[in-house]
This record gives structure tokens, sequence and C-alpha cells, in this order.
């Protein structure tokens, strides 16, 4: 048969040659090339060969989505735009693969349901596929902390209800060769999961760890048509809007959803308890992951978002419009306490909430900046004299232009010191007031202090000695450190 485009013509022989192209391209090239040849393809005029052609070139672009996937989580430190390219890559990738499916999905929804069990099974494969190609859209966005499109909730919802309808949502097929089956519904609530998991407060490799992870327990979730004491959050597949958390008065809608996360809360919790005894289970597949340090704080998290009521908040918040000088890094906010003439030539924010724990602030942001999860923070606040100290808990891009940053305050007096076990001392911020006796936080530059070295520290002119006790959290480039404190009498630094 000839799979034939006539608008675009291109026969069957060119498609193979496209496909043979891809296969043996490098991964960055090959996976631009599959973005233009599924969009190109995605017009074609005859339904069927254009899902097949999409489909093959779907299937020579896995192999080099997998591996610039690693390539994006794995690699050292490069230029923020060749990082940026590397992303916009992947996710144009997975972009136009959800819509090319989604073209060959409303072309078969127009058509009466396949009568033999064959088309049935294709016609979920075509959707499961669509679907989790827009989960993986997803997942790339919020690498670079972008919000979420409201057009593909209304996208997989449909598909939902429509397979919902037509009696196949729950139907085991293979999205690919090899692959364990899986359902339409099962990926629809891959997605719901995803984002009810808060992931825009953790790191892109935490990301993939916390996708792991719903992966693992995904057949632990449910989503019903009645809401029991179960349900956790609430959906309308109908709508052009996310999941949320339930409520006490909800619209009467027959599409309403109820997703239940309480038996994988119950299965998370004992992997906490594996965790904390050092083992980690062989079937997560984390092998990229092996330690249950790295592990625990995004299992830590994931429980807080699966439990049966949301993470509540220590402070509580407050409205206000206010400028605030900000600076990133702990040089930058040292090289602030040290010199505050240079204030003037901070980034200006907008503080938008403050409460006692913290602050959220509004930031301007070109196409390629990116404020990581764990980023140090320095801010004045407009009117006054001194400096904050804050760490990035939790970020996301409102526009192309700006973005949202949620801060915990750590120290709202902090000082710029030197430590080490030996000269050349390093530079570090003291959140903390040094008295005798006392123990203090610090945020030293990456590799941190061991527990049990003593450390000298100056700190305007006066010498102190510290002991760590234990390194708390890494934050960025350095790591937060919690110390006792000795001043040293009479000495003095030279």
């Amino acid at each position: 048969m000839v799979v034939a485009f006539e608008s675009k013509g291109i026969e069957e022989e060119e498609l193979a040659a496209r496909v043979e192209a891809l296969s043996g391209a490098p991964p960055m090239a090959a996976l631009r090339e599959a973005a233009a040849w599924l969009r190109e393809a995605a017009e074609a005029p005859e339904a069927a060969r254009r899902e097949a052609a999409i489909r093959r070139l779907d299937d020579a672009a896995q192999s080099h989505a997998r591996t610039l996937a690693r390539e994006f989580l794995t690699m050292a430190p490069v230029p923020e735009q060749e990082e940026l390219d590397l992303w916009r890559t992947n996710r144009d990738f997975w972009a136009q693969l959800g819509a090319a499916y989604y073209a060959c999905f409303g072309e078969a929804e127009r058509r009466p349901l396949p009568a033999d069990a064959l088309g049935r099974i294709e016609l979920a494969r075509l959707t499961l596929r669509m679907m989790r190609a827009y989960a993986a859209r997803l997942k790339w966005d919020q690498f670079r902390y972008w919000p979420p499109s409201l057009a593909v909730w209304q996208i997989v919802g449909h598909a939902y209800l429509y397979a919902d309808e037509q009696g196949f949502a729950r139907r085991e097929v293979s999205a690919y060769h090899g692959e364990h089956p899986s359902t339409v519904e099962q990926e629809y609530l891959r997605a719901l999961v995803f984002q009810v998991s808060a992931t825009d407060a953790l790191l892109p490799f935490e990301i993939e760890i916390a996708e792991r992870l719903i992966a693992a327990f995904l057949p632990l979730f449910s989503l019903s048509r009645t809401r029991t004491g179960a349900s956790n959050y609430w959906v309308d597949p109908s709508e052009r809007r996310p999941p949320a958390r339930v409520a006490e008065a909800l619209p009467e809608n027959p599409t309403l959803r109820y997703l239940s996360a309480s038996s994988a809360h119950e299965a998370l919790e004992r992997l906490r308890a594996s965790l904390e005894q050092g083992s980690i289970p062989p079937n997560l597949e984390l092998a990229r992951y092996p330690s249950p340090r790295i592990l625990t704080p995004v299992v830590e998290h994931l429980l807080g978002h699966w439990g049966p009521s949301p993470p509540a908040r220590a402070h509580d918040r407050h409205r206000v419009q206010s400028e605030a000088g900000a600076v990133i890094g702990l040089p930058a906010i040292a090289r602030m306490l040290g010199r505050p003439e240079d204030a003037a030539g901070a980034m200006r924010w907008v503080v938008e909430n403050v409460s006692q724990g913290g602050l959220s602030a509004r930031l301007p942001l070109s196409e390629a900046d990116i404020l990581p999860i764990g980023t140090v923070i320095g801010l004045r606040p407009a009117g006054g004299d001194n400096w904050l100290a804050g760490v990035v808990r939790r970020f996301a891009r409102v526009s192309a232009e700006a973005g949202i940053a949620g801060i915990e305050t750590l120290s709202r007096h902090p000082l710029a010191v030197e430590v080490g076990a030996a000269d050349p001392l390093r530079g570090a911020l003291l959140l903390d007031a040094p008295d005798e006796g006392e123990t203090v936080r610090l945020i030293v530059p990456s590799p941190a202090f061991d527990p049990g070295e003593e450390l000298g520290c100056i700190l305007a002119g006066a010498r102190l000695r510290l002991r760590v006790l234990d390194v708390l959290e890494a934050l960025g480039a350095g790591e937060l450190v919690l110390a006792s404190c000795r001043v040293v009498p009479g000495a003095e630094s030279e």
C-alpha cells in the first residue's frame, strides 16, 4: 500500500527514507526533524494513511526522546542557551506528537466505532499514545516551571470521556511494543496525579523521581463518579481546567470525577519506612537515584499532596504590593551585606503577599531565565535598610515575561562570614546570632563540611569556633549546615 499525502506529495518511499534517517541521526537533530515531519503528516488528507505515518515517525523517535531526556537530567552545567535549546527540542517534540495524535483522534471520533475487536484495540492504542504525549508535554513544561496549558486539560479530559462513553477507557493495551499494558483511564490518572503533586516545588531531577513514583503507584489511584470519604481531588473532564482539592460545595455535573489517593498514600508511607531503614525496593526503577537521602525529600513532598488534607500553611498570608531589591546566590548576598551602597544595582521584584515565614514575589523573566528550586535569594524590602536571606521553595511562570516565586525566609539578619577548617577560608552566610554555646545555621558553598568537623569563623574581626553537627539541606550551589558555636576569648583576626 502507498502511504501518500497528496497535499504534501509524500510517498511510501519517502516516508520509509525519513524513518530510516531518524534512526541514524544524532538525537537532537532527529527529534527536531521528527517534530517537523509530524506536523507535516498531521496535515495529510487521508486519515488512515495519516495515522500510520504518525505512528511510524513516533516509533522511530522514541529512543532519541529517551536519550535526550537522560541528557537533560544528567548533563554537567552548560551555557544557558544550550540548556534552553535541549529543553525546547524535547518539549516541542512531545507537544507536536500530542497534536498529531489529536488530529487522528478527532477523525476517529467522527467515524462510527469500529465493529471488530482489533479496530477497538487500535483506537484505544491511539488514544493511549495521545494522552501519553500530552502528559510528557506537561512534564517538560514543568522542568522549566511553565504554566500548564488549560487546553491540554480539555483535550485529555474529552478523550477520557469519549473512551469511557464508548466502553474502552479500561481496556488494557500496550502503547508501544514491549511495554506493560495500560488503559486510557490510567493515562488520564497519570496526568491528574502529576498535576496534583505540586511539582513546581521540586527540582527537575526530583520531578523525574516523582514521575517514576507516580508510575509505580498508579494502579493504587482511583477515579470515580461518586464522592467518598477517601476522595482527595475532583476534576470535570469536560472543562478547560486542571484537577483541584475537594470542597464542600461543588458544581453538579454528570461528568464530574473524584480522584482518591488513599491507597497510594498508604503505600508511599511504607516506602518512607523502607527508606528510613536504608532500603530501596527494587521494583521502583530508580537505579539512577540509588540513595535514600535523595529519594526521601520527594517522598515526603508527595505524602503531603496525596494525603487526605493539603499541606497546611504555618503562617497566615497577607496581601501587599511593594517593591524589593533582589540578588541571587551566596556571593551576591555576601557582597550586598558588605557593601550596602551597591543595593541600587539589585534587581527589582514586586512582593505580592507576605507571612511570618516567607513571601511571594513576581519577577521579570526572559525566555531563557529560570529560577531553580533551592536557589538562595537576598531581598531588601523597599524603604528598609536590611537584607533578608531566603530560599526559593516554589516557582512558576505566569507568562513569557514574568514568573512567581514562593520564598521561605531563612534569616531577617544574615551576616557575611568566612569559615573553614584551615586557610583559605570560604565565604559563607551566618543565619543566626553567634551566641556562646548555642547552635547556628550557616549556608556554605558546596561541598559542605562533614559532621564533627571543627571550623574557624571570622565575623567582623572576631573569631569563633564552630563544630558541624549536621548538613540540613542542599541549597543550589551551597548547603545549609547546623553547627554549635563557641566564641574564642580575646582572639581577633589579623
